[in-house]
């Protein structure tokens, strides 16, 4: 999968051949809580629960509700690595 993780859910929810096609939800999964257990981390990271780390996104658009061919064009608001807000918008939250 490539390293933007919006890129290759609208590659996976666009895929040419409809019958390697996900959903949103599916290709969603594969980049949170399926990364976390191919790297045998799902104990830390993949999903929201008490006691992970909360590494997350917010977006400003639904990746539900855009076109598929546009889900890689929804942009970041902010990025929370371990509960703490990183970046926000075009700043990083330090400056």
């Amino acid at each position: 999968m490539p390293m933007d993780p919006l890129f290759g859910v609208r590659q996976a929810v666009t895929a040419p051949d409809e019958r390697q096609r996900l959903t949103v939800t599916e290709a969603l999964r594969a980049y949170t809580r399926g990364a976390a257990y191919a790297g045998f981390d799902e104990d830390r990271l993949g999903t929201i629960a008490a006691g992970k780390r909360a590494d997350l996104v917010a977006l400003d658009a639904s990746p539900w509700t855009v076109d598929g061919d546009a889900i890689d064009a929804i942009d970041v608001t902010h990025t929370i690595v371990d509960g703490r807000v990183v970046y926000r918008g075009d700043r990083t939250a330090s400056e």
